[in-house]
């Protein structure tokens, strides 16, 4: 029992002494661990103080290195020196920590700051924007970021600084852009647009003050617009300046289309009329910038003046570029939207002189007209107008119509040859003093001014007439020069129709007395042809239990249908019912010449297919002009009934019977006469039976036109005759009243011949 015991003690000692074994091991490690790690420590000092100025050197930010407390700059690397402006380290301290009076809140801006730095502990930085005092008095704006480090083997802050004042500048030249671009967006004003504009291009070039010239191009004068504080000093003491080479800098430069700089305006010619101006102003350098608009021209010029010389930078010049824009943006846009403005309104006025112009009178439109060009002359900005016309007793010359100024001195006419070589295929061209002997003649005033004239021309090629513009200015703009156009065509067509109406109505008197001639003439026609009818045209006779009865009706004064009732040699009777093709005088004449024949013809004993050839014959005999007749003969032998007919192309005779149809007798017939000799003309005979009509008539009937163009036709004609059937001796009228109501208010289209022939 007891080795037991001894032998468990002398276990417990040997392991304590192997436990004191392993500390003793573990803290020798230790101790060397911590030797070399003081050895590189030691080694990173000496590195320090060697090589990490070296390193700082040559960082791009700003770097300077103060003391634990925050209150001594102990190294700053070269792009501290630089942006801050000083020599060195001693520099940079007495800028900081010396004079108070340089942070531009005095020493509470500065223990602002070092209380900042203090702030900072090990392992930890801040960020922040702080205004930093330079040598030269100005402020440095700066980035910076402080943190805790070792230098020189001692506690230090380390301060790193980004000059941001550029970023600065920069962003608020965009935000200056973006407020012009919004203003134009907006459509704002043009005078807060560029009041925008030039607080940003005086923000950008230092030392500037700034306004914007406006080019009016209808009277070449450059306008100060805005109502910042210096464009109206400069409105007040400069004023309008023209456009042109030598009036100031922004004359020459907007005549030019180049940059203009003068650094002393008080001896130059060009400014020798605004130097009292120049004087109010205080200005000692101007530098003229013109712009141009989407087409190129120039259409203002951006004015900077200075307070003493100036020299501008290449990149200042480059950056004016975006500047130029923005103004020819708000310049263009604010004359688009006065341009539609004024189209809207010219529209409205175009219609209004259009409708005065439409409106003229015959008798007193010189006068009206001269009311119209003057109120054209009000509206479009225009110094006069002159209206000359080649319509007239001598229409190769031009004549004064009338004017808006007072009568000039030349109102003769002018040659219209030399006037119309002039004009180009536009018609239309400015006319300039001493260009031609014509400008003399045409001026309207005494002043050299340019004359727009353009071509009035009824007809589209002849030259009628020619509207004389002064503007006043040395050209017109070509919306004022279409508007022009459109006023010249609405003056052609209203003075054509005008000239027209005075032709016709000089023709109109001339055509009444031959009118009158002619009706007189007529008059006697109808007369003589009326004597050529049996009747006069309505007749009516009986004969042995025969009844004949005829109507004609012509469609004019004369005309072309005929009937005869001729008794023969014989005893017989002959009759016919004619027409003539054509109509009018000539048709009379040539119908008068068919019955003549006819009446010689049955003189002698002839049959009738005779009589027809023979007829036909006479009639192509020299027939010249290829006039026909169409006829249709009957032959009545009242002694038996017996009846002989022939037709020459003529409507079919109807044939009325008692208890039966009407018939049409469409027996084979021959050729209109006239048209060629010796045709054959085939007769048919019949018995015509008591109580029985034969109707002959003319295409007037069955050709009637209603109101909605159809005929009265072959059936209706039939019909008629069949429910008058009775009453023969009343067929006639029942005939011509029919086709009279049928056609209404249609106009008679032809002339209008019915026979009856009825036997009892």
């Amino acid at each position: 029992m007891d080795g037991f015991i001894v032998a468990g003690l002398a276990g417990a000692v040997g392991l304590l002494l192997l436990l004191q074994q392993l500390r003793v091991h573990q803290y020798q490690q230790h101790s060397v661990s911590l030797g070399l790690r003081n050895e590189r420590l030691t080694r990173d000092l000496k590195l320090e103080s060697s090589e990490i100025e070296g390193v700082l050197g040559n960082v791009l930010w700003a770097v300077v290195i103060l003391d634990a407390r925050g209150d001594r700059a102990l190294y700053a690397n070269a792009a501290a020196i630089s942006l801050f402006g000083v020599t060195d380290t001693d520099a940079l301290n007495r800028l900081w920590f010396g004079d108070t009076g340089l942070w531009p809140g005095g020493v509470k801006s500065r223990n602002r700051f070092c209380q900042w730095l203090a702030q900072v502990s090990w392992g930890d930085s801040a960020r922040g924007q702080w205004q930093l005092p330079m040598e030269d008095g100005r402020m440095a704006l700066v980035d910076l970021s402080a943190s805790r480090t070792r230098f020189r083997q001692q506690s230090a802050l380390l301060l790193a600084a980004m000059d941001i004042a550029p970023f600065i500048a920069a962003r608020e030249e965009v935000a200056g852009k973006n407020r012009v671009l919004n203003a134009l967006v907006v459509d704002r004003p043009l005078p807060d647009s560029l009041d925008l504009i030039t607080a940003l291009v005086e923000q950008q070039v230092s030392g500037s003050r700034c306004c914007v010239l406006v080019l009016n191009r209808q009277q070449r004068l450059l306008s100060c617009v805005g109502q910042a504080g210096f464009a109206s000093a400069y409105r007040q003491y400069i004023g309008d300046t023209p456009c042109q080479y030598g009036a100031t800098s922004a004359g020459t430069a907007a005549y030019t289309n180049k940059q203009v700089l003068c650094n002393d305006p008080l001896a130059d010619a060009s400014w020798q009329l605004q130097r009292a101006g120049l004087n109010q102003l205080g200005v000692a350098a101007v530098w003229a910038v013109p712009f141009v608009d989407s087409s190129g021209g120039v259409c203002g010029v951006l004015s900077l003046c200075f307070g003493s010389a100036f020299e501008p930078s290449e990149q200042q010049a480059e950056d004016l570029g975006t500047i130029l824009h923005l103004c020819s943006l708000a310049v263009e846009r604010d004359y688009q939207q006065a341009r539609l403005a004024r189209i809207l309104s010219s529209e409205k006025f175009i219609r209004e002189i259009g409708a005065q112009i439409h409106g003229l009178s015959t008798e007193h439109y010189a006068d009206e007209l001269k009311a119209i060009l003057a109120q054209a002359c009000r509206y479009l900005d225009i110094s006069s107008m002159a209206l000359w016309s080649s319509q007239g007793p001598n229409k190769a010359a031009l004549q004064l119509l009338c004017e808006t100024e007072e009568i000039p001195a030349f109102t003769e006419a002018i040659p219209l040859a030399g006037v119309d070589a002039l004009m180009d295929e536009a018609g239309s061209r400015y006319l300039y003093p001493g260009q031609s002997e014509h400008y003399q003649k045409l001026c309207l005033d005494n002043l050299d001014w340019p004359l727009f004239l353009m071509a009035i021309s009824a007809n589209g090629s002849s030259l009628d007439g020619l509207l004389v513009v002064s503007a006043g200015i040395d050209r017109l703009p070509s919306d004022i020069e279409s508007y022009l156009e459109i006023i010249s065509d609405m003056l052609a067509n209203a003075l054509g129709k005008i000239w027209l109406m005075e032709a016709l109505s000089k023709k109109a008197a001339s055509d009444r007395t031959e009118k009158e001639k002619l009706e007189g003439e007529l008059d006697v026609a109808k007369d003589i042809q009326a004597a050529m009818i049996p009747g006069g045209g309505r007749y009516g006779r009986s004969i042995q239990g025969w009844c004949i009865r005829a109507r004609l009706r012509p469609a004019r004064a004369v005309g072309g249908d005929f009937f005869s009732d001729i008794t023969l040699p014989d005893g017989r009777v002959f009759v016919a019912v004619g027409d003539v093709s054509d109509k009018g005088v000539p048709a009379a004449l040539f119908m008068s010449k068919v019955v003549t024949i006819l009446n010689f013809l049955t003189k002698d004993k002839v049959d009738l297919s005779s009589l027809m050839g023979r007829l036909n014959n006479e009639l192509a005999i020299e027939n010249d002009s290829c006039m026909f007749a169409t006829l249709v003969g009957v032959v009545l032998d009242t002694r038996n009934g017996q009846i002989e007919y022939c037709s020459a192309g003529h409507c079919a005779p109807l044939l009325v019977r008692q208890g039966m149809s009407p018939v049409f007798l469409t027996d084979e017939n021959g050729p209109p006469v006239g048209l060629y000799e010796d045709a054959e003309f085939p007769s048919h005979r019949m018995s015509l039976p008591a109580q029985a009509s034969l109707v002959l008539y003319s295409d007037g009937v069955t050709e009637a036109l209603n109101q909605s163009g159809e005929v009265f036709g072959e059936d209706r004609l039939a019909e008629l005759a069949n429910l008058t059937f009775g009453h023969q001796k009343n067929l006639v009228e029942s005939i011509d009243t029919m086709v009279r109501a049928y056609a209404g208010e249609s106009p008679q289209s032809d002339d209008l011949t019915i026979m009856v022939v009825n036997r009892s």
